[in-house]
């Protein structure tokens, strides 16, 4: 499951939606919508000090966290040096650079919704005692993995991104290191905190995550989906491709751009055109030269694109 989810951040989005209708990716955004209007109630008794619950909102798991007595102590301690982003300061770029396709744009305003107003408080929570985070990594979409106290590299890395090397402390706070690259690319250092979803305390006992009764998710600016400013032919071919942006596509492939590169560790046009783009995108795609890569099956088995999957297999035959 955390190559699934390290394929489809790649490509701008990191969740799967209900059976979608032709009109991909309008129907998933309304699914992921109306979700979003669905809150989960946690019963805060049950959660033992010191390992995370999971549970899953809007088709994608979420950690409430119980922190322990040690925690609590060296939180109280204030930030330290071992930090990446101690104060936050690069919560706007995270929240940015998960925001790459049109189909991720919904998560993109819950996190919007929620991390802001806490993002700058002690221990990047509502209460002292509870953390809750998106369970995966901003660096590499992968899944989290909770490291229990004897296999910590480091005292106080208690989330792992299994594909970078990432790690956070009992804050979601991101660790200083250097992330695992694909050979033959620069090397990149940790930079983004842990997402923090919209949620609120109803009880000392029970916890809701979803939008507050009266709440909306923030509007985005369309713009951001649409800057290919500095961008190289292929790599604004593939954004363009991820944000069903068809002209952009057409003016990418006349400059010169190859719809079927493909370089492991990096987004791919007919990757994030299956996350980001309508029917459309993908045939105006395959028609000038874009074929499968090792990641289009599960990405297109991941979002349900029954249509996507027989174009695979029809041109994996030829």
């Amino acid at each position: 499951m955390k190559r699934i989810f390290s394929a489809l951040i790649l490509m701008g989005c990191c969740h799967a939606a209900a059976a979608l209708a032709d009109d991909f990716p309008a129907s998933y955004i309304r699914a992921q919508l109306l979700k979003a209007n669905n809150r989960v109630d946690v019963d805060l008794a049950a959660i033992a000090p010191g390992k995370p619950v999971k549970v899953d909102y809007v088709d994608a798991p979420v950690w409430i966290y119980r922190r322990t007595a040690e925690d609590l102590d060296y939180l109280r301690g204030g930030p330290t040096t071992q930090l990446a982003d101690p104060e936050g300061k690069n919560w706007a770029e995270s929240i940015a650079a998960a925001n790459q396709t049109s189909a991720s744009s919904v998560w993109t305003r819950l996190f919007l919704s929620g991390q802001p107003p806490i993002e700058k408080t002690r221990y990047r929570s509502l209460k002292d005692e509870y953390l809750v985070i998106a369970a995966w990594s901003p660096h590499s979409g992968c899944s989290l993995q909770f490291q229990e106290p004897d296999r910590r590299q480091e005292k106080q890395a208690l989330f792992l991104d299994p594909c970078r090397g990432a790690r956070f402390d009992a804050a979601g706070r991101v660790l200083k290191g250097e992330l695992y690259t694909p050979p033959g690319q620069p090397k990149k250092t940790t930079r983004y905190n842990l997402f923090v979803p919209p949620h609120y305390f109803v009880s000392n006992s029970r916890l809701t995550i979803g939008l507050a009764a009266g709440a909306s998710l923030p509007e985005l600016d369309a713009a951001t989906l649409r800057n290919y400013q500095g961008m190289e032919h292929n790599e604004r071919l593939a954004a363009a491709a991820a944000c069903n942006d068809i002209a952009e596509v057409r003016k990418a492939l006349k400059a010169g751009a190859n719809a079927s590169a493909y370089v492991p560790g990096k987004r791919n046009p007919f990757d994030a055109a299956i996350v980001g783009g309508s029917m459309e995108m993908i045939q105006l795609l395959v028609a000038n030269g874009a074929r499968p890569t090792p990641n289009s099956r599960n990405a297109a088995t991941f979002v349900k694109r029954r249509e996507v999957i027989d174009l695979i297999d029809l041109l994996e035959k030829r």
